[in-house]
């Protein structure tokens, strides 16, 4: 039917110029990325306080206090109405 044409059987240079094309190396020069801004101030506890600590049960949870400022409050708020509850 029709002969497959070889790949490598051709030359590599553009057509009718008979010349290697010439290539310009341009340096890639990164532009400082922007840090993007958060509505917390706390990445851990997205500032509620309170981290869930997950067991290897599957419906049991426990929760723990953050260690930033807001954890510091929760923990103090909680300790308030602990001894209010036990009044």
């Amino acid at each position: 039917m029709s002969q497959q044409l070889n790949m490598f059987g051709t030359q590599d240079l553009p057509l009718f110029s008979g010349t290697c094309p010439r290539a310009t190396v341009h340096p890639f020069t990164p532009r400082p990325q922007r840090i993007q801004g958060t509505l917390f101030k706390c990445p851990i506890c997205h500032d509620t306080g309170r981290i869930t600590v997950r067991t290897q049960h599957p419906h049991t949870c426990h929760f723990r206090y953050c260690w930033c400022e807001a954890g510091r409050k929760a923990l103090e708020q909680d300790r308030a109405n602990k001894g209010k509850k036990e009044e």
